[in-house]
């Protein structure tokens, strides 16, 4: 199998994200945080290029109104220190259409043997033809530790996002830390991701799947 695929890896995921908020369910910075998850290229690993698809569910204390946010990406390694990301996703849901398009890149350092932090940066944004846009840019940076072989990740990040509803232009950040878990399970991986702040817990549930 290594001999058809010799360059990369094809990753599918669908991944189950619960958000606990203190905001209603239109509020900016709780879908700025939402539409900025990152896509977990493991430094450790050597392989090049995956495809990410997720579905995403959101759930607000008080509010009965549950909605699904698939994703489709993808994400290669240009070299050794560096790696691209982006997606690009259409839906209709309520009578409503929604565009997401992600772009960005991770970037690898830290001894030379051992490339364990990540510094990422990414363009996001999200279009609603009848409600608003939101564009918002990400910056994390991140540290990747294995263990056996399960890996983990923790680190902070900062959203940067700008709501424009046609009439007038909101901007706000939010701050969070990260803190990730992939565990592999014969030919599966388990993700568990939890992203938190003052105001909001985003907690994400995954399953991996490595296909050469």
């Amino acid at each position: 199998m290594n001999n058809i695929f010799p360059c990369g890896i094809f990753r599918f995921l669908l991944t189950v994200q619960i958000l606990y908020c203190s905001n209603n369910a239109k509020s900016p910075s709780l879908i700025s945080l939402a539409i900025s998850k990152s896509y977990a290229i493991n430094p450790i690993n050597t392989k090049r290029l995956y495809i990410h698809s997720s579905m995403s569910f959101k759930l607000l204390p008080g509010n009965n109104n549950y909605q699904y946010h698939p994703d489709i990406g993808f994400g290669y390694k240009v070299s050794k220190n560096l790696a691209l990301e982006g997606s690009v996703f259409n839906r209709s849901f309520g009578g409503f259409s929604e565009q997401i398009i992600r772009g960005g890149f991770q970037y690898y350092f830290g001894s030379i043997d051992t490339l364990s932090w990540v510094s990422s940066l990414k363009k996001i944004n999200y279009k609603s033809l009848k409600s608003f846009n939101l564009n918002n840019i990400t910056l994390e940076i991140s540290k990747w530790i294995k263990y056996r072989h399960n890996f983990f990740r923790f680190g902070m990040g900062s959203n940067f996002y700008t709501k424009d509803d046609f009439l007038y232009k909101q901007r706000g950040q939010i701050n969070f830390f990260l803190l990730n878990t992939i565990i592999p399970v014969k030919f599966f991986q388990i993700g568990f991701e939890t992203r938190i702040n003052q105001d909001v817990v985003f907690c994400s549930f995954s399953f991996l799947k490595d296909f050469y």
